[in-house]
């Protein structure tokens, strides 16, 4: 469950995950919101596995881990 409300600036959980399918042109194998973030899974195109945190309040991914 979201901690954002709908009138605060920022992105929903289903938005980071449609950004980060277009963007890595992968298949999603979790999301989940953990400590104010997103945190993704992706299975990318080339066959690795991507775990990418996102700001829910910018889109933007905090940090990539392998």
């Amino acid at each position: 469950m979201s901690h954002f409300s709908d009138s605060m600036e920022g992105i929903s959980l289903d938005d980071a995950v449609n950004r980060i399918r277009r963007q890595t042109d992968g298949r999603i194998l979790s999301a989940e919101e953990i400590d104010s973030e997103y945190r993704i899974r992706v299975l990318t195109g080339n066959g690795k596995v991507r775990r990418l945190r996102v700001d829910p309040a910018t889109g933007e991914i905090i940090r990539r881990r392998r």
